[in-house]
């Protein structure tokens, strides 16, 4: 059986989650704050964004860090769609091309390429 109990910060719109166990011996604490905002692909001449909520959890191992989403690589604020097209326009066309079309500065596109690339690396000798 588990317990939770809930309770406001004092920073507006955050709060925090206690759950543990009966028997209290694992106790992890989630800070629900807001919701996150991730570019996506344009809708034609309109900006497309996702929004969700993005709750934060404590880790023993690394602290306070923010739950994985699906749509979205780690320390990202554009969708995977997002950067994929990104990336490929940047090996297809000149850097300030891609940075007009996707409506973004172009140090956000070399940002975007080297997350891309780390993440096709690691997918790459993972195989090996």
């Amino acid at each position: 059986m588990r317990k939770s109990s809930s309770w406001r910060s004092g920073r507006p719109g955050v709060s925090v989650i206690a759950a543990a166990s009966a028997a209290g011996a694992a106790r992890a604490l989630i800070w629900v704050i807001g919701r996150r905002r991730w570019r996506a692909l344009d809708l034609g001449s309109t900006k497309a964004f996702l929004e969700a909520e993005a709750p934060r959890v404590t880790c023993r191992r690394h602290g306070v860090v923010v739950c994985a989403v699906p749509w979205a690589r780690h320390g990202s604020r554009f969708t995977r769609a997002f950067e994929d097209q990104t990336a490929w326009l940047s090996v297809n066309t000149s850097e300030s091309a891609v940075a007009e079309l996707m409506r973004v500065a172009w140090r956000t596109v070399d940002a975007i390429c080297e997350r891309v690339c780390d993440v096709t690396v690691q997918g790459v000798v993972g195989v090996a």
